[in-house]
């Protein structure tokens, strides 16, 4: 079953954001390699240095995990309840 309004809200919902942002992201690491590798590349060494290696990987579980975080907590503004 789907949650109520969810035409209206599905995309005020920071969950539906997150995992937005998520697929994007992995979307783009795994379509273009090479584009981001170049990105990496183009970078500056200092800054290069100050990223952890597996940087990437763990960035993609951040986001999906945060997404799921979100969608735990009850937004303001989304429900019609008035002490939401």
């Amino acid at each position: 079953m789907l949650i109520d309004n969810w035409r209206r809200t599905w995309w005020r919902l920071w969950s539906v954001r997150l995992a937005a942002a998520g697929t994007a992201l992995t979307s783009v690491l795994t379509l273009w390699p090479d584009s981001a590798l170049q990105l990496w590349q183009m970078m500056p060494d200092e800054i290069r240095a100050l990223i952890p290696e597996r940087a990437m990987t763990m960035l993609g579980v951040v986001v999906f995990a945060a997404s799921i975080a979100a969608r735990l907590i009850k937004q303001k503004g989304l429900h019609d309840d008035p002490q939401a």
